[in-house]
């Protein structure tokens, strides 16, 4: 009779199915010295228990950072220690199946016996969330969850009384609008205070994540795994998670390993994605909640506050009896998906912000129509009822209408959105454009909006404009310091830009990465650490001076910041800013003013006169400085923000109007920036696959000898031939399946007629020609001299 070692097949996926911990467990739970509780692992629960027991009804002292650092880490490696040493690569495959949710693959097949190429078994087999050393990692969760939440409330308390202005001040406000018995106070939180006080030492967390770096990378990537299969099974499948549970825990820890260390190829950030987040939820869904969510923090702005955004729990979860193990003596904080940038890619990201963005515009028309049928009732008694005019007319309008001529592009847009009311921006965009005195032309299906924004950002961005200044090397662009440009235009040029990014239309611009942090973060935004490295090499203003202190960087450096503006060379600093009125002014201390041309000699700062700033002459020279690295960063920070920080304000002000930043922080600058300003990179092959045809077969002769002779092309020809069609000048963050783009059959054979496009409804009006030459030869004509207008070019 055979052994049962004859009967097993090494090759087949049933015999590694049947080899695996559970399978196994179920069967024979003390087979091969299987050990339910394997020895030794009593202590390290017993050790994380401690770590728990300030946190629940027994209560307990709380121990120091150090010393939970040190049981947590002692835990952790002893998880960890028989973790399957395999390449990345086989971490990928399991990784495949755990981020989609899958226990194992959904497919019957066979694998090879060799053991190196079922790794892949071992891994999801080490990962199995009913081994014991699972369970000692949830309690280690627990931990970090716990831990978390009380270093940010004793943060966020130290913060308060050390600053009561700022950053502190709206905590406050945030705190007090939810209810009294729950405000952030030392006598409500007494364990955030006891931690409070010694808060300057390195948290828990930090230090148990430090200790990840030391790592093997097989090691790390086996952890992260086995905290995204633990956040699955443990998630309860809602946009939003409670901050005491493992899901959250398990997120806190990826965020952290994936900013903290760099053991993990950069190549490989696509390993922390969990795809079956995005499957699970819908874009309606993860919108509402977020857009929920801001609603209950109580202020607009929640940017800033990154993991308190909810802050507390509802009356109905606070008076509910919480069913856990642990209970906290506070009711919980919430946090929302969309704040770890790991779990979404960009596109899906911009999916849901367009989605946030289509729940307002449904609310704005909403209220538009209830205007206008409240209007129709009361006048039904008249025989005849009066069309609206004026104010009354604005308010029943279902889009945004702007009558924009072409020749006066900015000023039409500036006199029509500044006496619009907030409620009527957050319509969908129609825009009517034409030459003057022919406004009304045709329909608006995306492609006049994309010309009316394209003639904005070319004006206003022009250089004799004095708005912007551009890097001429890299094209990139940058508020000007000194524009004596009134600030108001800065504002609706703000105003503007929000517009075209929440009606999803893509922007032909360069903006610096700088520009969407600060956007982003407000003044948060200027810490020079978080800049990317690249700021100096492409800054599109004048940095000679920085570049000399970098030369010498031992020399004492006694002169105020470079400016050089309107002509003047400016050695200067910021002052600060006082309030005139209902209006803020800054202060600009100038050491010394000297023409760029002509005379040396100085001249009377106090006559000049810039928006938003006022002049004060300062009669001595700027304190040395001998610390070169930090004078680097502070004349960073002069170049991003203090040199144009009235313009920063105003254009601010202007976006604010229409995107909040609670919502623009679901992106990270490089996100946002490739959001609005979409890429000039084209693949043709991409657009083939998205193009209509009309009168056309695909797959016809005539068609594939077009897109051969567009193949053939430069890609900024190609590009040229999507302008013509579509009016657009950027591939949006979507990529080429976003872009309306069709091919239309023109009647008629004639070889001398030119193809002709409508970028209204991005259609491409081609004539079959007698051969591809005369094809290539009419269509770079029609595009050369064809790109500028719309309509029918």
């Amino acid at each position: 009779m055979a052994s049962a070692d004859e009967k097993r097949d090494p090759s087949s996926f049933q015999q590694l199915f049947c080899d695996t911990f559970s399978i196994r467990k179920i069967c024979t739970p003390q087979a091969d010295g299987i050990k339910v509780d394997p020895s030794g692992l009593e202590h390290y629960h017993r050790a994380v228990n401690t770590l728990l027991r300030p946190f629940s009804s027994a209560g307990g002292n709380i121990v120091s950072n150090k010393t939970a650092a040190t049981i947590m880490n002692a835990a952790l490696q002893t998880c960890l220690a028989d973790a399957p040493s395999g390449s990345p690569q086989q971490y990928v495959f399991a990784n495949r199946l755990i981020s989609a949710g899958h226990a194992y693959p959904a497919c019957d097949q066979r694998t090879p016996a060799d053991a190196k190429w079922n790794i892949w078994l071992r891994i999801l087999d080490h990962v199995e969330i009913e081994k014991p050393t699972s369970r000692l990692l949830v309690h280690i969760l627990q931990v970090v969850a716990f831990r978390s939440q009380l270093d940010d409330r004793a943060s966020d308390m130290t913060n308060c009384m050390r600053d009561p202005n700022g950053q502190s001040a709206m905590l406050y406000r945030a705190f007090s609008t939810i209810g009294p018995t729950n405000k952030l106070n030392v006598e409500l939180d007494p364990l955030a205070h006891k931690l409070g006080s010694s808060y300057h030492t390195r948290s828990m967390i930090m230090r148990l994540v430090a200790h990840t770096t030391e790592m093997s990378e097989s090691t790390l990537l086996c952890f992260v795994l086995w905290l995204k299969k633990l956040f699955l099974t443990h998630w309860r499948g809602t946009p939003v998670v409670q901050r005491d549970n493992v899901e959250f825990a398990a997120l806190f820890l990826i965020d952290a390993i994936k900013n903290k260390t760099d053991t993990i190829s950069p190549a490989m950030l696509d390993y922390y994605l969990i795809e079956g987040v995005s499957t699970r939820l819908s874009s309606l869904e993860i919108a509402q909640s977020w857009t929920e969510l801001a609603s209950r923090c109580g202020v607009a702005d929640c940017s800033h506050m990154p993991w308190y955004i909810g802050s507390y729990a509802s009356e109905t979860q606070r008076s509910s009896k919480l069913d856990r193990e642990v209970v906290l003596p506070y009711s919980p904080a919430v946090c929302h998906l969309l704040q770890f940038d790991f779990l979404f890619t960009t596109t899906q990201r911009a999916v849901y912000f367009r989605s946030i963005n289509w729940q307002r515009m449904l609310q704005a028309w909403s209220v538009s129509e209830k205007a206008s049928g409240n209007r129709q009732r009361t006048e039904s008694s008249r025989l005849r009822i009066q069309q609206p005019d004026g104010r009354l007319r604005h308010n029943e309008e279902q889009a945004l209408v702007l009558k924009i001529r072409r020749d006066h592009v900015l000023q039409d847009a500036y006199d029509q959105l500044w006496q619009r009311r907030n409620n009527e921006l957050f319509r969908p965009l129609r825009v009517w454009m034409a030459e003057a005195d022919d406004l009304e032309l045709g329909q608006d299906l995306g492609g006049v909006q994309i010309e009316f924004f394209n003639l904005v950002c070319r004006e206003a961005y022009a250089e004799d404009a004095g708005m912007f200044t551009t890097n001429d090397a890299t094209g990139t662009n940058y508020l000007r310091p000194g524009s004596i440009q009134p600030l108001h235009k800065f504002e609706l040029l703000g105003t503007l830009l929000a517009l075209a990014a929440y009606n999803g239309i893509t922007l032909p611009i360069s903006m610096h990465e700088t520009f969407y942090r600060i956007l982003l973060d407000g003044p948060v935004g200027r810490k020079p650490s978080i800049w990317p490295p690249s700021f100096i090499s492409d800054w599109p203003v004048e940095s000679s001076s920085l570049e000399y202190m970098l030369d010498h960087a031992e020399e004492d450096i006694d002169d105020g910041f470079s400016l050089e503006a309107n002509g003047l060379r400016v050695s200067a600093s910021y002052g600060g800013r006082f309030r005139t009125g209902d209006e803020y002014t800054h202060t600009m201390n100038v050491y010394q003013a000297v023409p760029m041309y002509g005379s040396s000699a100085g001249m009377d700062v106090s006559e000049l006169k810039w928006p938003g700033w006022r002049m004060i002459q300062v009669p001595e020279n700027a304190p040395p400085i001998t610390d070169w690295k930090k004078f680097a960063e502070k004349y960073m920070l002069w170049m991003a923000y203090y040199s144009v920080v009235p313009q920063w304000e105003a254009l601010m002000k202007g976006f604010y109007r229409i995107i909040d930043p609670h919502t623009l922080s679901i992106f990270t600058p490089a996100e946002l920036k490739h959001h609005i300003e979409g890429t000039s990179n084209l693949d043709i092959q991409e657009l083939r696959r998205a193009t209509r045809y009309e009168g056309y077969v695909a797959n016809e002769p005539y068609i594939q000898a077009f897109w051969r002779v567009i193949s053939t092309w430069s890609e900024a020809e190609q590009m040229g031939l999507v302008k013509f069609v579509t009016a657009a000048e950027r591939v949006p963050i979507g990529g080429e399946k976003d872009i309306t783009f069709v091919i239309q059959h023109s009647p008629g054979t004639d070889d001398e007629r030119l193809p002709t496009s409508s970028t209204c409804f991005g259609t491409l009006n081609l004539p079959v020609y007698s051969s591809a030459d005369i094809l290539n030869t009419k269509l770079t004509m029609a595009v050369k001299y064809g790109m500028e207008g719309f309509g029918v070019a």
